[in-house]
């Protein structure tokens, strides 16, 4: 008799806080933020490259490490990755990798100016003055590794190749705050390029950047130098239709059923955010799991969206709360929270804000007072909510951390 497949639990299908399983894993078919068709594909072609750097940006919780590390594991390529933060300076990054390929038994670590190409003269380039230690996962027994008085990009490079890693990650990149860190990195791209044309006989490392962005040139600026090296790849939400797939697989995996009104609503309040859809698809199975029912109904949802609501940010709590009115019967903030919150598109005119308040609300014989509130919306005083483009009198809004909408749309519910 064959064994029974091992039953798996909600927090083994549904991860809301870290990358998904592979099981898990939806392809990404959709076009990139710029409109080029395919971005799963994208990225494969940008990867084969050589000698092209890759620059992955997009909102926070679409999927942009998730997408990076199952492309790499079906090309059967190895990475690193580095966490940046807000203390993350160039010379650190390089020492993390460093330590991270190599078990270090003496670093000795200085900067001096270095005039080398590809290299600005105002920037402090770090070097290895004596480095040695084990290289971490080289192939067969273990490699002996030791410089003295070499750059540390070299060093990087060359652990890169003697690892069998082809690809150095350096994930969270908006989280750098100081701009010679950047100019440095963009450095560090053209370099890693330059070296994939000097030899085609050694392997071809690339550097990932990732940072949650609108563009690519917010993380790195605009110097073309980089630019014309580097594939920007912008990870859009997910469409409608790859939710829906990632739901039900999960939910099949758990051998529940989800009819297919609540598998709508469950795509409606994930709003495009793979994130969203983990952390509804978690409490919803956690919910059915306790009533002792494996067909999610209504009263499973209702419970999973109070509880999706509890568990995001509280910022986002305090910021709806210093949106909202008090009082009053028209409530203008509140009301055009909710419009746009319900509303499929993304960033909205003021025309176009007026024609959903008289479809929805009704007519008014003067719009003052909403105007009013969209000006409002867009100040701390009032959250943050949204953020204003353009010039007066050509003003598009959208909401200033694309998080915020789907909150709404969970929270409205669990306050009906």
């Amino acid at each position: 008799m064959d064994p029974q497949p091992e039953k798996l639990v909600p927090e083994q299908v549904f991860t809301p806080r870290t990358l998904v399983t592979r099981k898990m894993f939806e392809r990404r078919n959709e076009p990139d933020s710029d409109g080029n068709p395919g971005v799963q594909d994208r990225l494969v072609d940008a990867i084969r490259d050589r000698g092209g750097q890759v620059l992955m940006y997009g909102d926070t919780g679409v999927g942009k490490s998730s997408l990076l590390k199952y492309v790499a594991e079906d090309l059967e390529l190895k990475l690193v990755t580095i966490e940046c933060t807000a203390n993350t300076d160039y010379a650190g990054m390089l020492d993390d990798v460093v330590r991270k390929l190599l078990d270090v038994r003496e670093t000795k670590f200085t900067k001096r100016r270095n005039f080398e190409a590809g290299v600005s003269a105002e920037g402090s380039v770090p070097w290895f003055t004596k480095l040695s230690g084990t290289v971490k996962g080289a192939v067969g027994r273990d490699t002996e590794y030791q410089v003295i008085e070499k750059p540390a990009v070299d060093v990087v490079t060359e652990l890169l190749s003697k690892s069998g890693i082809s690809l150095l990650v350096l994930d969270n990149f908006q989280n750098v705050r100081t701009e010679s860190t950047r100019e440095l990195v963009a450095q560090l791209l053209e370099r890693f390029s330059d070296r994939a044309s000097d030899d085609w006989n050694e392997p071809d490392a690339k550097c990932v950047v990732i940072g949650i962005s609108e563009d690519a040139t917010s993380l790195l600026g605009s110097s073309r130098s980089y630019l014309r090296r580097t594939a920007q790849i912008g990870v859009p939400r997910m469409p409608d239709d790859e939710i829906r797939a990632l739901l039900a697989r999960g939910f099949e995996l758990l051998g529940m059923e989800v009819p297919d009104g609540i598998m709508k609503d469950f795509v409606f309040y994930s709003d495009g955010f793979p994130y969203f859809a983990h952390l509804i698809g978690l409490n919803v199975a956690r919910a059915a799991l306790r009533s002792g029912d494996e067909a999610v109904g209504r009263a499973q949802l209702m419970a999973a969206l109070t509880e999706a609501a509890r568990s995001v940010t509280a910022s986002y709590q305090d910021r709806v709360r210093l949106a909202k009115e008090r009082n009053g019967d028209v409530r203008p903030r509140t009301q055009i929270m909710k419009l746009l919150a319900n509303d499929s598109r993304r960033s909205w005119t003021g025309s176009e804000i007026q024609d959903l308040w008289v479809s929805n609300i009704g007519g008014r014989d003067n719009f003052a007072a909403i105007h009013v509130a969209l000006g409002n919306l867009v100040t701390e005083q009032y959250g943050t909510i949204l953020k204003r483009t353009g010039k007066q009198g050509s003003y598009r809004y959208r909401f200033a951390d694309p998080h915020i909408r789907p909150f709404l749309r969970i929270t409205e519910t669990d306050e009906t």
